[in-house]
């Protein structure tokens, strides 16, 4: 390997580096920020609309739910729009949406997960962290294989 090919093969294992990392590192923040929210307080709240939203990308439809629910948390009301992690992303699976349809009818009084420092910010569900450490893991140990495998190329 010349200077030129060593330079580059460089370059790139600082860029892979870069991106591993910070993909790693967002895994990691949003699984901390996930696993908070199973230790946030509830109140009562009540559904007030629940609909199923369709999206078309790249020929492909694609389904969320929208929900809207009241609830109040010392006195004060608010108004949530969160199912939860899952629950606001589009999916291609739609019976999963209308079974959520089903279990959320307008009217229903449900549970709502609080922030304590901010109850504005509510979701109907809340979920372990699992799914972002997991990610967070094989992305890590990935880049790590890659960089190692770059690094003893460039040292031959």
């Amino acid at each position: 390997m010349n200077i030129l090919e060593k330079l580059g093969a460089a370059f790139i294992l600082g860029l892979i580096f870069v991106i591993g990392g910070g993909i790693t590192a967002g895994c990691i923040y949003l699984a901390i920020e996930e696993e908070k929210t199973t230790k946030w307080p509830t109140v009562k709240g009540t559904v007030l609309e629940m609909k199923m939203e369709t999206e078309k990308k790249g020929g492909k439809t694609w389904y969320r739910n929208k929900v809207k629910y009241e609830y109040t948390v010392e006195g004060k009301p608010y108004v949530g729009t969160h199912m939860g992690t899952s629950g606001d992303s589009f999916t291609r699976d739609q019976a999963k949406v209308q079974k959520n349809l089903k279990s959320y009818p307008k009217g229903k009084k449900v549970d709502v997960f609080y922030n304590p420092d901010d109850a504005s910010d509510a979701r109907l569900s809340t979920s372990e962290a699992f799914l972002f450490y997991a990610l967070a893991t094989f992305t890590g140990i990935g880049t790590l294989i890659v960089m190692i495998g770059m690094a003893w190329q460039m040292l031959r």
